[in-house]
């Protein structure tokens, strides 16, 4: 990498990526200034609490296997700052990255004071203009009423499972939210639903009514289900799509997969039934219930509330019931702490708890107790690469060491993982579990 190119990046990465300024004034103001790049290509908007990522990985994969060039914008990365702006599943180019930070950085000529997140959706609507993509799926950041994704006009608007997270910013209740998110409806634009909780499902309902958006919702307009073959069959909008396998792990993935298909039954772009089932069956999205070979095998997955915590065991319950788990966790300190300790420390043989390099980090000191509380055997460690290294020392012959909690967390031990395991990099193992 150029040095140029280094100081481009290391300019975006230099704003403060904690800093939340809910609002849409200035990326409606910067968009005004590059001449509305969002407006140049269709986009699929996605929210939700849980399950998002996913849903826009599926989305991407479906649309480059049937042969369109699809951008794809998601938050946060695990490791490198490209892996949020994709054109075909592939990490925009450093230069091309750095090449488009210098560009928009003269265009928007230092009027505004865009946050991290803020230039960074400027500047994927206009990559993927320059990049000539043929459709895009853009990730809602935070909520979605003020979040600076929601200055788009899209094609269609999808929501994921929704849960109680960013109460400080969102609301102290789950019928709260589900209104902040449902504002990513647009009147007269098909909305989207997964399976919804007893409190969020009326609120969606009513606010897509109430601007005249269309919504369709899972479980009574399109769902997955089981086949005798052993793989699972989309049914919606009068088609029928057989003999889907989905390449990412557990139970929750099929709510996820059933959104992504309505998705693109509503979208511009009809797919064949070989291009779904092909994408489902080579979607990756890292640090979720991705599994990495060896002795003994790791497990990272993203889960960072209750909603996600609980999706974690029941899919370590259905895909690793006899394994004994060590888990490396860490978790910042606005997350509902104790309901995701309830669900998943007293299943755990052991617990390494890492610290993290975030301003709003909470000390493994500080939980060590509620953890102990919990699985007597439960450490306070110094790093992640000392929680992992105890955690493979102590792990026995069925042991599978399983690292969750933070994003953030994931993040840092992948790569430590990916130095240690390259054959694994990248790529999910079909022959386990």
């Amino acid at each position: 990498m150029s040095s140029n190119t280094q100081q481009a990046i290391g300019a975006l990465l230099a704003l403060p990526m904690s800093k939340v300024k809910l609002g849409l004034e200035r990326i409606e103001k910067a968009l005004q200034l590059l001449g509305h790049p969002e407006r140049s290509y269709p986009c699929i908007h996605v929210g939700g609490s849980n399950g998002k990522g996913s849903v826009c990985a599926m989305l991407a994969s479906c649309l480059s296997a049937g042969g369109l060039r699809a951008g794809l914008y998601t938050s946060p990365h695990l490791s490198h700052l490209n892996e949020r702006f994709q054109i075909n599943q592939k990490p925009l180019a450093d230069e091309l990255l750095a090449e488009g930070i210098l560009e928009l950085q003269k265009l928007l000529k230092r009027k505004l004071e865009l946050t991290f997140f803020e230039f960074g959706t400027a500047l994927a609507f206009w990559l993927f203009a320059k990049q000539k993509v043929d459709i895009a799926i853009i990730e809602v950041g935070l909520g979605g009423r003020l979040d600076a994704t929601n200055v788009l006009l899209p094609c269609l608007s999808a929501i994921t499972s929704i849960a109680l997270e960013h109460t400080q910013w969102l609301g102290n209740s789950v019928d709260a939210i589900a209104l902040e998110k449902a504002h990513i409806f647009k009147p007269g634009i098909p909305a989207l639903v997964s399976a919804q909780a007893l409190e969020a499902a009326p609120v969606l309902l009513q606010h897509a009514q109430s601007i005249g958006a269309p919504l369709w919702a899972e479980g009574g307009d399109f769902s997955m289900q089981a086949q005798n073959s052993g793989g699972w069959c989309w049914k919606g909008f009068g088609r029928q799509v057989d003999n889907i396998q989905l390449a990412l792990r557990g139970p929750h993935q099929l709510g996820n997969a059933a959104l992504a298909l309505a998705c693109l039954e509503l979208s511009p772009f009809r797919l064949e039934a070989a291009a779904l089932r092909r994408g489902l069956q080579e979607t990756h999205w890292p640090g979720r219930l991705e599994y990495f070979e060896g002795t003994p095998p790791v497990l990272l997955d993203g889960a960072h509330n209750p909603a996600g915590i609980e999706a974690l065991t029941l899919a370590l319950e259905q895909l690793w019931p006899t394994a004994e788990l060590h888990l490396v966790f860490s978790v910042l300190e606005d997350k509902a702490l104790e309901p995701m300790a309830a669900l998943l420390f007293p299943r755990c043989t052991r617990i390494y708890l890492a610290p993290l390099n975030h301003v709003r980090a909470r000390p493994p000191q500080a939980y060590l107790p509620l953890a102990q509380r919990f699985c007597q055997n439960s450490f306070a460690c110094h790093s992640t690469e000392e929680a992992l290294q105890k955690a493979f020392e102590s792990s026995t012959e069925n042991a599978l060491v399983v690292v969750a909690g933070s994003l953030y967390l994931v993040g840092k031990a992948r790569e430590q993982l990916l130095g240690m395991r390259p054959c694994c990099a990248g790529e999910p193992n079909k022959n386990k579990p």
